[in-house]
């Protein structure tokens, strides 16, 4: 579906700021090398609002009933997820009865940090069956659906916290998703989310993160321009490490009046200002910067080819296959490493690239890590591997 309409304001004036040619479902490896169904992938900006979104949305049960990804698989997001259920019951006053929802609650990260302090209330929403199973079978209540106007209903006014990770960036229908959470959630509740964010995906030129699971790139006054309309308002913003740059958003309703704004939405607001968030002037160099990323990427490999050094891919996120897609070098790199058993023998979409859970030699020249965001956890964990670890950071 081509996107008309801006998702936050419903305005028409969509602006095509970057085109990455068409690309196969990033997440939707396969189990034979070759040919995969491809769709559009490139951001249009509105720019009526400055919302950036993706100019075509692939259809959800392409993407996500028979999702792959093991949040867990990670010691680093294990460790993230802790700290984050330490803090939010702090923060929040929770105890051990207080209901609490994760939305898109993959292998159950965010809600076993909650069920090992025993708490009793916990419910997870996940749509791939063979992730949701992983915690209704350790006793954590888990619906294998999308978040529906059913569900919310059911749970009206029942969760004092609602948390979605890395999934407000996911969802088509922000409309109904939001309105959902809206009903579920107390008067006193809180919801928080943890997105990418844009501002630091631009400044970086992380365009990796571009693909059909990430419908929308929020920065804060995006974020916060959407959910006026719903009588939400954000009163804490912080910045978190996962997925290479992220904030953390912490949205009240707005009838809640003993919970106050910190000064951080306001800090964040006049960063992105100054930024040019609410212009079209920061795509312009990104755009740039994707070119000389490309060009530097493309040389470094041809140089290690050149002196007939191996060199393997570690990762097989989402972001492996823009990269691997967008810059056509599944040619140059013999296999990748994954922990993920589910991910074991299968080939990175649209190429021959295969995935594997264990290298084949025990010394390589290269590695190539599309999993950057873990970049240090990798090359400490595989350093008797290889000595030499490259992304398309440090080129």
């Amino acid at each position: 579906m081509i996107s008309k309409k801006c998702r936050v304001c419903n305005s028409k004036s969509l602006k095509n700021v970057l085109s990455l040619g068409k690309q196969p479902l990033a997440n939707n490896l396969e189990n034979n090398p070759g040919r995969s169904l491809i769709y559009p992938l490139g951001l249009k900006l509105c720019t009526k609002c400055f919302n950036c979104q993706l100019s075509y949305i692939a259809p959800s049960k392409k993407l996500f009933d028979k999702y792959l990804y093991k949040s867990s698989i990670s010691n680093s997001f294990v460790k993230h997820f802790d700290f984050a259920c330490s803090k939010f019951i702090k923060y929040f006053n929770l105890n051990k009865y207080s209901y609490i929802l994760d939305i898109g609650s993959n292998d159950g990260i965010g809600l076993k940090p909650f069920y090992n302090r025993k708490y009793k209330n916990l419910f997870g929403i996940e749509p791939a069956k063979q992730l949701s199973n992983i915690t209704n079978r350790i006793g954590i209540k888990t619906y294998n659906c999308y978040l529906n106007k059913k569900l919310a209903k059911k749970k009206s006014n029942l969760f004092n916290l609602i948390t979605a990770s890395n999934v407000f960036a996911h969802v088509n229908d922000l409309n109904e998703f939001t309105r959902c959470v809206n009903n579920m959630l107390r008067a006193d509740g809180v919801f928080v989310i943890e997105v990418q964010y844009l501002v630091k995906m631009l400044k970086e030129g992380s365009f990796d993160n571009i693909y059909h699971e990430h419908v929308n790139f929020w920065s804060v006054y995006s974020l916060q321009n959407f959910l006026n309309n719903f009588n939400l308002e954000i009163f804490d913003v912080e910045q978190v490490q996962t997925h290479g740059g992220s904030i953390r958003v912490y949205i009240k309703k707005k009838i809640n009046k003993k919970i106050l704004k910190k000064k951080s939405v306001e800090n964040f607001l006049n960063k992105e200002k100054r930024f040019k968030i609410n212009t079209i002037y920061p795509y312009k160099k990104f755009k740039k910067l994707i070119n000389i990323r490309k060009k530097k990427l493309i040389d470094k490999i041809k140089k290690i080819k050149k002196n007939n050094n191996s060199i393997i891919g570690y990762g097989a996120p989402a972001k492996g296959s823009t990269i691997i897609n967008f810059f056509k070098i599944d040619r140059h790199i013999d296999y990748i490493i994954d922990d993920n058993i589910l991910k074991n023998k299968k080939f990175v979409p649209n190429t021959k690239l295969q995935i594997l859970n264990k290298p084949k030699k025990n010394k390589i020249d290269y590695i190539f890590v599309f999993a950057w965001n873990f970049f240090d956890e990798i090359r400490k964990k595989n350093k008797k591997l290889s000595k030499n670890f490259v992304n398309i950071f440090n080129i």
